[in-house]
């Protein structure tokens, strides 16, 4: 997966649980939705700063390069606190 692909991912995820929880108008989604979309980059920028230190402090991550399945997984379970709160509750 390209590194832009892993966000959207979150950011689905992120949203989806948004919809889910609540039932609200408009203004109020759309607040959500923007909530939900910086949890995402956060939750992203910490993976991939976890996948640069393994591979190398020095290696740059740009939208082109792929990231395997087992690279992203490896990321997340390396933090145990992490990999219980990557998912919406």
């Amino acid at each position: 997966m390209r590194p832009d692909e892993i966000l959207v991912m979150i950011q689905k995820l992120e949203r989806i649980f948004c919809k889910e929880c609540t039932q609200i108008n408009l203004e109020s989604q759309l607040l959500l939705q923007s909530i939900a979309d910086k949890r995402a980059e956060t939750k992203f920028h910490y993976i991939i700063q976890i996948i640069r230190r393994k591979d190398n402090v020095d290696k740059v991550i740009d939208g082109d390069e792929l990231i395997t399945y087992g690279e992203f997984f490896e990321a997340i379970k390396s933090k145990p606190e992490f990999y219980k709160t990557i998912l919406p509750r």
